[in-house]
């Protein structure tokens, strides 16, 4: 019955196990129920690909402008 009294096991808290609910479509990281994630065209993207992702996409399509306005330059002046 002593024994019994030091027996602390049943104040641990159980192991649970988490199974990913997405997988993000470019890295391939598990991406867990309460974890952020961005769903665009039925693309899963985790936040750090969403931001390489677009920063990547702002950055060209600036850099497209800025150079069409560069050859255009002397239309508008």
């Amino acid at each position: 019955m002593l024994e019994s009294l030091n027996d602390s096991s049943y104040l641990e808290p159980p192991k649970y196990s988490r199974d990913y609910v997405y997988r993000c479509d470019i890295c391939d990281e598990e991406i867990f129920e309460g974890d952020s994630c961005y769903e665009i065209d039925s693309l899963i993207y985790c936040p750090e690909c969403m931001e390489m992702h677009f920063k990547l996409t702002a950055i060209s399509t600036d850099m497209e402008g800025y150079l069409s306005d560069l050859e255009h330059e002397d239309i508008t002046e």
